[in-house]
């Protein structure tokens, strides 16, 4: 518990519907309010904490010679004192490229299938959405395609789950 947050774990059995909250220290009960319990409640974690902007996330790119490399989709920049967008090249390549979003809320969902992505409003095809990561791929095919020219562009990257939106966030591709 730090003086703004509080953070707690919903037991995994815990029924559908409002819960009773109830937060104490050692002076007694310092909070108690209800909280909604949800099957899913998608959330991208993003870099700065606070759910919006750019993903805390990674993109994995595997090349035609096998190789498997991993790359942040921001950074900390100390002059601006803030996270900023690392540009995710997507030109033409036979490169397998996946866009790997960390998020939660999606544990209890109705299957692998019931999981959606969409990047600036196109549909990206979820490869998975189970362990620490979410997989969210561009495109419908085997390769990532982005049309000519390449430009540089921020996107807005959406996940929903069992019909329940997630926070977007942004990347930055080129």
């Amino acid at each position: 518990m730090t003086p703004t947050q509080i953070n707690h774990l919903i037991p995994p059995d815990a029924a559908i519907g409002a819960a009773h909250v109830t937060v104490k220290n050692a002076n007694g009960v310092v909070a108690n309010e209800l909280a909604p319990i949800a099957k899913v409640a998608p959330a991208v974690f993003t870099a700065d904490g606070g759910g919006r902007g750019l993903p805390a996330g990674v993109v994995f790119r595997a090349t035609a010679d096998s190789a498997q490399h991993y790359k942040p989709v921001v950074k900390f920049d100390s002059a601006q004192y803030k996270f900023v967008a690392i540009s995710i090249n997507l030109c033409p390549s036979p490169d397998q490229i996946v866009l790997i979003l960390f998020a939660t809320g999606l544990r209890f969902r109705g299957s692998n299938a019931a999981v959606s992505g969409m990047i600036e409003g196109e549909s990206a095809k979820v490869l998975s959405a189970g362990g620490a990561s979410r997989l969210i791929r561009p495109g419908s095919g085997r390769h990532a395609h982005v049309a000519e020219p390449c430009l540089a562009l921020v996107v807005n990257v959406a996940l929903t789950a069992d019909g329940q939106t997630a926070n977007n966030a942004q990347i930055n591709i080129k």
